[in-house]
């Protein structure tokens, strides 16, 4: 009975090691295609990591392209801003040179308006002194 167990540990020994040495190769094999597949995702990836580089360089030199006509934009809006606003503050110089000249002007010909007047209020008295000297008297004889 004895050697019958040892030859069956033998036995199953003997398989072990098979299937061992079997299992080796496989796994060799297994890893060999594993690294091809490996090796050629990573060629892609690389591919497209430079693909994708590019297409984000072509993106950010338009983008910096956009910025800048922006930034040139924006620096000549400001550029007719401040000319308006130097156009807008002369308009209101004027505007506020012509009320202080208006009123002014007012000014005097309320003043001369006054001073004609009582010019014409003493001429008329003067008038009326003068027609009264100058009428000859009637006799009525």
């Amino acid at each position: 009975m004895n050697y019958l167990l040892i030859q069956i540990l033998l036995c199953l020994l003997i398989a072990g090691l098979i299937g061992l040495v079997i299992g080796w190769f496989l796994r060799g094999m297994y890893n060999n295609k594993l690294l091809h597949r490996y090796q050629e995702s990573n060629i892609n990836l690389n591919e497209n990591n430079n693909r994708w580089s590019e297409k984000v360089e072509v993106e950010k030199k338009r983008q910096d392209n956009t910025i800048d006509a922006l930034k040139e934009e924006l620096t000549e809006v400001k550029k007719r801003l401040m000319k308006a606003e130097i156009k807008n503050r002369g308009a209101q110089t004027i505007k506020e040179e012509a009320k202080i000249r208006l009123k002014e002007m007012e000014t005097n010909y309320s003043n001369k308006l006054t001073q004609l007047t009582k010019e014409l209020s003493i001429t008329k008295q003067q008038l009326a002194i003068v027609i009264q000297e100058t009428q000859i008297p009637h006799n009525p004889n």
